[in-house]
């Protein structure tokens, strides 16, 4: 049971805290940037699992800010500590890119599950016509769970 409670909040804070991280302000005046917009899609997990995921974004210069909403279906699994369903959340999320690249994304985000401090790292790309991200979240598990789970998705823009 507390197997489940802890990977069922690590897959809750994986994907939401991390999906873009970091912070920074805005400048108002600058241009929209790729990330831009409300983008939805599929996130996949252990044993072919999937949930949708939506993400509603601003990007202004290297500073991106938003909600990114998860519904119910993803399993998280690690090699020896089990597998959990990460519940349906909301999250707000924000995170920065670089003037160098402005469509890549990586970002770190460090959370408490179950009283362990867990980091996980989001990977992310923008296409060049920006309709669509992907990108994959790999949860730091304790090496006593095994390797790292990933959790990978693809999203388009749906405005």
């Amino acid at each position: 049971m507390i197997r489940k409670a802890f990977f069922g909040t690590l897959a809750a804070l994986a994907l939401s805290a991390t999906l873009v991280s970091g912070v920074g302000a805005a400048p108002r005046q600058a241009q929209a940037g790729p990330f831009e917009g409300t983008f939805t899609g599929t996130v996949y997990g252990a044993g072919g699992s999937s949930a949708p995921l939506t993400v509603k974004a601003t990007h202004r210069g290297t500073t991106v800010e938003g909600v990114a909403t998860l519904g119910k279906g993803l399993t998280v699994q690690t090699a020896w500590c089990g597998a959990a369903e990460a519940p349906a959340s909301a999250r707000r999320l924000s995170g920065s890119t670089t003037p160098e690249r402005p469509r890549h994304i990586e970002a770190t985000q460090s959370f408490d599950a179950a009283g362990v401090t867990l980091t996980a790292r989001f990977v992310g790309d923008a296409s060049a016509d920006g309709k669509t991200i992907d990108g994959n979240v790999i949860v730091d598990v304790p090496p006593i769970c095994g390797p790292d789970p990933t959790i990978t998705g693809s999203l388009s823009r749906v405005s």
